[in-house]
């Protein structure tokens, strides 16, 4: 088993080629697979990193939010991310924004 960090991207759990689970660029906490995936590291920049990222029980410091149309997004108010479209193409939303002058 490896864990890698994309250059400027997720971290990866890998066991030889086949995806076990990533973190995503920003969050803790890890997405696990039902079956392993194939991965390929071709035309990429990775980092080697330790394993124990995978490992630690991370407490969930997101909060559901329901945008103007009712879809529900989670802002993790640690790291101040968004899983809304607004953040995710321009990195920043009003989601964020207004959890932060509440606090």
């Amino acid at each position: 088993m490896e864990a890698i960090r994309e250059i400027g991207g997720h971290t990866y759990l890998l066991d030889g080629t086949k995806l076990l689970a990533y973190i995503r660029q920003g969050e803790i906490s890890a997405d696990y697979f039902d079956q392993p995936l194939r991965f390929d590291r071709r035309r990429r920049s990775f980092q080697r990193v330790s394993t124990d990222v995978f490992k630690k029980p991370v407490q969930d410091t997101r909060i559901a939010v329901t945008g103007s149309r009712g879809n529900v997004y989670y802002v993790d108010v640690q790291s101040q991310t968004c899983t809304c479209p607004g953040y995710t193409y321009q990195g920043h939303c009003k989601h964020v924004k207004t959890l932060t002058q509440a606090a």
